[in-house]
């Protein structure tokens, strides 16, 4: 989250590893072409069913913040709610655009 304080890049999303342990999916691979396709087929449905089921229940800006079960710490919330409030922290805005280059390229040069 863009005016999230924390000062390094964090992953919030679905957790493979859950996934794997009760052998939903096997992401394990060699060399071999039938293994690649093997485990790229299961990174797909991996995506497909489990990482669009995650976005779809954390959607709501109000879950986030309230519910026990969000990927998000206190802090983060903090920050999503100054944020909804207008409240933007421009120095964790700059720091999020240097740690991952690829927002300030998706939003345009021109965006704060």
């Amino acid at each position: 989250m863009l005016n999230d304080p924390f000062e390094a890049v964090a992953l919030n999303g679905p957790d493979s590893h859950e996934a794997v342990c009760l052998r939903r999916y096997d992401f394990h691979f060699d060399d071999s072409e039938k293994s690649l396709e093997r485990c790229a087929e299961n990174l797909f449905r991996f995506c497909a069913k489990e990482g669009e089921a995650w976005f779809e229940c954390w959607r709501s800006l109000e879950e986030l913040v309230k519910s026990q079960h969000s990927p998000l710490g206190s802090e983060a919330k903090q920050a999503l709610m100054r944020a909804r409030a207008g409240r933007i922290n421009q120095e964790c805005i700059a720091k999020s655009h240097f740690l991952l280059p690829a927002i300030q390229q998706a939003l345009g040069a021109d965006s704060p």
